[in-house]
């Protein structure tokens, strides 16, 4: 078991454990697994411009734990790609250190369990292992496993949410409603092409049938450049699809997934459980059952297509065209780009961030614009912008916080402009009323950002992180709020070579603390890095803290859960008791059914009325939502 101690070959981290805290501190091997150049086109400044990014997974020593990277284009290096591909060989194995990620990638568009897009360029900074070191050249896997049979595979789509629309990624299927997963199988039979005409294009589809040791049998949809990733493989080898797509397809008698594979996929032969599938004997295609994950249809969920007052990441995310609104959202995360290009417009004239919004409901892409641009950096102005990003230090807040914007429709595009940030009171009062009005009827999405008890935690196949829903099961998780108080010492292991007191870096370890939020006594591990100035705020020992966690694993010598800690905070004692109140609010309304008895009182985001007769409308961006008056349903 890979358990993230220090050994011969590795000084540093799990796969599993790269977030933007541990990432100033620790290093990663990693192997590169079939590493291939995208091309796609997207439009700028009304100009269509063809483009080309570099990708590839990346995998560590547990072959569980494996992530996407990328080389995105770049207008100042077009060959980008090109240099990545001839730098970047496969099977190569690289020491990472200072990772970067692609903010702008959303969880549906990510299959590998570490929901995090890689970014293999500056600042990311990276190394290759020579021959000359075997014991690190052999660390890493050189296979990935996707952690599920095709029978629990089929389970986890009968679950998945396909009526909120999604953006499509820059290559592949544009269909809304995708979603991305990976499975392994032994190949039955690839047919001959065929062309079809769909949505006005000529196109090629070839069936491809895999089975597996579950005895089932799925079909996948082979379309146009993904033919070329199979046509060489031999019929009877087992194989791992990593990033196929499933979407809802309407049926004579209701609704199906269908799985479909695209030439931005990844195909993978070899590793353990593809080896063992080519050994096991296969019989007839008859013989199989073909599973599909019949749609259960459910009641309209709410797209916030509208102009709240407060509002959600839910609710916005679907907001239809309409004169402008101005919207709030409490208590969300901001995840930032550290890039130039991701930061400032073309011209560097002034700050134009694009990320994620990701709050209790779910995500949605926002833009943020001028003033409020410093604030996703804890910083006040432009220039200390510039200044940390010349300097290789610019690092994206990790507090939660109100944001105040706009809701624009330009053209046929709906756009979401955040114009004020500023971090969430920890003393606030919170009504849970007021925060499933600003869902009304809709269903919380995934990629969510929510505090919850630690034994409602856990680390779920596909899923990756995940909080226990009592209405809608698992629920995929960004990060995860807990609130603890230390009940043992905490352990400062040096790990570096620091010359002084103030250059060191530290490992993390604080055993034993209880979980506030759980209604029974619940202890749990917390594992991350800092530095010596951030030894006072990491080291819990008996204080009390709020903890943004990015994983959950198993406990190398007790059963307790060890949760990877990327942010923590330790609230002073006058708002200890608001805030275990807050946050015991918080969680209820979002994973009990306690929030949902009067139901018939909320609008539907698709409606106007929810966008024109808001609660109350908030006048401070530190403001709370007083509870509704009961509605129309």
């Amino acid at each position: 078991m890979d358990t993230g101690e220090a050994t011969p070959a590795q000084q540093g981290e799990t796969l599993k454990n790269m977030n933007a805290s541990t990432a100033k501190y620790a290093s990663w091997l990693v192997r590169v697994l079939d590493p291939k150049i995208v091309a796609y086109q997207f439009k700028a400044r009304q100009e269509v411009v063809d483009a080309e990014k570099f990708e590839c997974l990346l995998v560590s020593q547990n072959p569980k734990e494996y992530m996407m990277a990328t080389v995105p284009f770049s207008f100042k290096d077009r060959s980008a790609a090109k240099k990545a591909m001839q730098k970047f060989v496969a099977d190569t194995v690289w020491e990472v250190r200072n990772p970067t990620f692609d903010v702008k990638q959303k969880v549906e568009f990510i299959s590998c369990p570490m929901k995090q897009v890689l970014v293999l360029a500056e600042p990311t900074r990276t190394q290759a292992v020579p021959p000359t070191k075997p014991e690190k050249q052999s660390y890493p896997s050189s296979s990935v496993d996707v952690g599920m049979d095709l029978s629990q595979v089929m389970e986890v789509l009968a679950e998945v949410r396909f009526d909120k629309p999604t953006p499509g990624p820059a290559s592949g299927s544009l269909k809304p409603g995708t979603r991305y997963l990976d499975v392994c199988g032994k190949i039955l039979d690839l047919s001959s092409q065929k062309r079809l005409a769909v949505a006005g294009r000529n196109r090629v589809v070839a069936n491809l049938e895999l089975v597996d040791d579950s005895g089932a049998k799925i079909e996948v949809s082979v379309w146009d450049a993904a033919y070329k990733l199979l046509a060489h493989i031999p019929v009877g080898e087992g194989v791992t699809l990593i990033g196929c797509t499933a979407t809802r397809e309407a049926t004579a008698t209701g609704a199906a997934i269908k799985l479909n594979l695209w030439g931005s996929a990844h195909v993978l032969r070899g590793g353990p459980r593809a080896q063992s599938l080519t050994s096991m004997t296969a019989n007839q295609p008859s013989a199989y059952p073909t599973l599909t994950a019949t749609f259960s249809p459910s009641p309209p969920s709410i797209s916030v297509d509208a102009e709240a007052y407060p509002t959600c990441a839910e609710a916005l995310a679907e907001a239809p065209t309409g004169t402008d609104k101005v919207f709030q959202i409490n208590r969300c995360f901001l995840g930032a780009p550290t890039q130039e290009e991701g930061i400032f417009t073309r011209d560097g004239a002034r700050l134009f961030v694009r990320c994620c919004l990701r709050d209790w409901t779910g995500c949605v892409e926002v833009d943020v614009v001028d003033d409020a641009g410093p604030a996703l950096y804890g910083l006040l102005h432009k220039s200390a912008v510039e200044e940390h990003l010349a300097a290789g230090t610019l690092t994206s807040q990790l507090k939660r916080v109100n944001v105040r914007g706009v809701l624009r429709t330009e053209g046929d595009v709906v756009k979401k402009y955040v114009a004020k940030i500023t971090p969430s009171p920890l003393n606030a009062k919170i009504s849970g009323h007021a925060m499933r009005a600003t869902l009304g009827l809709s269903d919380i999405g995934g990629d969510v950002v929510q505090a919850a008890p630690a034994e409602r935690v856990r680390d779920v196949p596909m899923l990756g992180l995940a909080v226990l829903s009592e209405s809608k099961g698992m629920i995929s998780a960004h990060r995860v709020l807990l609130l603890v108080q230390g009940t043992a010492d905490t352990k400062l292991d040096p790990i570096g070579e620091g010359t002084s007191l103030t250059d060191q870096v530290y490992r993390v370890t604080s055993p034993m603390a209880r979980c506030l939020l759980s209604t029974s006594e619940t202890h749990i591990d917390l594992h991350g890095y800092c530095d010596f100035n951030g030894i006072l705020t990491y080291r819990l020992d008996k204080d009390v803290a709020l903890v943004l966690v990015s994983a959950v694993g198993a406990g190398p010598v007790s059963d307790r859960p060890v949760f990877t800690v990327e942010h923590m905070q330790k609230p002073g004692e006058e708002d200890k008791h608001s805030l275990l109140q807050s946050l015991a609010v918080e969680w209820k309304t979002a994973l009990t059914n306690e929030s949902m008895a009067d139901g018939s009182a909320y609008t539907s985001p698709q409606k106007a009325e929810y966008w024109e007769q808001p609660p109350s409308k908030l006048r401070r961006i530190e403001s709370e939502a007083p509870s509704p008056k009961p509605g129309p349903p």
